[in-house]
């Protein structure tokens, strides 16, 4: 359990997300955070809090529901949902989420 501040513009400086809960503040329709290396089965559960977008970034070279490689999917505030690592560059959103 982790609680992240969205930090940063892009995926090389988006606050770096822990596999299992994060609670994400600071979401500014701007700010990102980016999903640990994509591994077989890793999950990654994200709760947005209130206040704006939140962009959430594969790590390099990853995707995220099928998206283009290192796209970020933008999520609107006071959300929580679940990413699974399909295998070593997939992540899938639960629910799947328009990216």
């Amino acid at each position: 359990v982790a609680t992240v501040a969205a930090a940063g513009t892009t995926q090389s400086n988006a606050a770096a997300l822990s596999l299992g809960f994060n609670y994400v503040t600071g979401a500014d329709d701007v700010k990102g955070v980016k999903l640990p290396t994509a591994v077989a089965g890793s999950i990654v559960i994200i709760k947005v809090g209130p206040g704006a977008d939140l962009l959430v970034y594969p790590n390099t070279s990853d995707k995220i529901n099928d998206g283009s490689a290192n796209a970020a999917l933008t999520v609107v505030d006071d959300v929580c949902f679940m990413l699974i690592a399909k295998d070593a560059t997939d992540w899938y959103t639960l629910p799947l989420l328009p990216s």
